[in-house]
């Protein structure tokens, strides 16, 4: 029964050093600041903000006043907080991040993955001018169907993302 008793306490404390931060606040958005890309879809990604302990491990600390931004976007917060990402029909510049607390400071570069690629060049074995009218055609095809791939800051917003003060 006693080892019960130690056992119990010690599994609660471990399971409490795991949970993640309550986040309160309601979710964020992104000011669309340009019209260079179009929004076509908002994904809620938790982010969180973590500094190593006194103990030397990493741990969750809020409270931190984050900044993420573009020529096209841009937001800030008090972590933890959801924030929707955009996903965009067209490539968008990189998004810098800046997060501060106290003396800690985090910082970094969301760069934009392709989500869904709407590109479809078709290729034949044309002779002469039929080649050059086909791959002239599958060029033009190729930079518009680009312009309409969908492009993603983040590619799992469930996992969130993780900013270290440091």
């Amino acid at each position: 029964m006693k080892k019960a008793f130690f056992i119990l306490p010690a599994a609660i404390a471990l399971a409490a050093c795991t949970q993640s931060m309550e986040i309160t606040q309601k979710p964020v958005d992104f000011a669309h600041v340009s019209t260079k890309n179009k929004v076509v879809r908002l994904s809620a990604v938790p982010v969180r903000t973590y500094a190593k302990g006194e103990d030397g491990k990493s741990k969750e600390i809020g409270g931190a006043v984050c900044t993420i931004k573009s020529d096209e976007f841009k937001t800030s917060f008090t972590s933890p907080a959801i924030v929707r990402f955009p996903t965009t029909e067209g490539k968008s510049a990189p998004l810098d991040v800046a997060c501060k607390l106290d003396e800690k400071t985090a910082t970094g570069t969301l760069e934009p993955k392709l989500h869904a690629n709407y590109a479809s060049v078709t290729s034949g074995t044309h002779a002469g001018a039929a080649l050059f009218v086909t791959l002239v055609a599958a060029a033009a095809t190729h930079a518009v169907a680009t312009e309409r791939d969908h492009w993603a800051f983040v590619k799992d917003p469930e996992s969130g993302l993780h900013f270290t003060l440091k």
